[in-house]
């Protein structure tokens, strides 16, 4: 494998999926925060697969954990090529039932930690010799309630609809 990406939140679901989808194509950084054996299961599952996998465990709401972790991929695969922001935090309630934690976490990992991560990807993909031409890329999962927003999820649609005009 040449390329490399790092895929956040890929302990499970959409992650996961992502993960199985490239493997084969890519070596895979699978992230989780609190799903150890989710994440070793991805492992498993790319390396079925011909690509190399190791999964990393990180607070992304912690920005230097969210640096550190962009700098483990780099020390240990050489290179990234590719970042995926698809961790995140939802709290099914109305913007009056957050409290700060809540507030905090929810942008903490659905911008900040996006945000830091992808900055460090950034910089690390400058340093890459192009391969087909490219020297890196950067996919954000989202939500349609970062466009349209709703009632019951306001805090997250607003967080959401962060991350994508960060990534535009």
């Amino acid at each position: 494998m040449e390329r490399t990406v790092l895929v956040t939140g890929a302990s499970g679901g959409i992650g996961r999926a992502i993960c199985e989808h490239v493997a084969g194509d890519w070596n895979v950084a699978v992230h989780y925060y609190s799903d150890s054996s989710g994440g070793a299961d991805v492992v498993e599952s790319v390396r079925s697969e011909d690509s190399d996998a190791r999964s990393y465990r990180a607070d992304l709401a912690d920005t230097e954990a969210a640096v550190g972790l962009v700098e483990s991929v780099v020390d240990d695969f050489g290179r990234i090529d590719g970042i995926v922001n698809n961790a995140g935090v939802f709290y099914d309630a109305p913007p009056d039932a957050y409290d700060d934690d809540m507030y905090d976490r929810t942008f903490g990992v659905n911008v900040d930690g996006a945000i830091y991560a992808t900055r460090a990807a950034l910089s690390a993909m400058d340093a890459n010799e192009p391969v087909d031409g490219v020297r890196g890329r950067v996919v954000s999962i989202a939500s349609t309630a970062g466009v349209h927003g709703g009632p019951k999820d306001a805090i997250y649609a607003a967080s959401k609809g962060a991350l994508v005009a960060f990534t535009k």
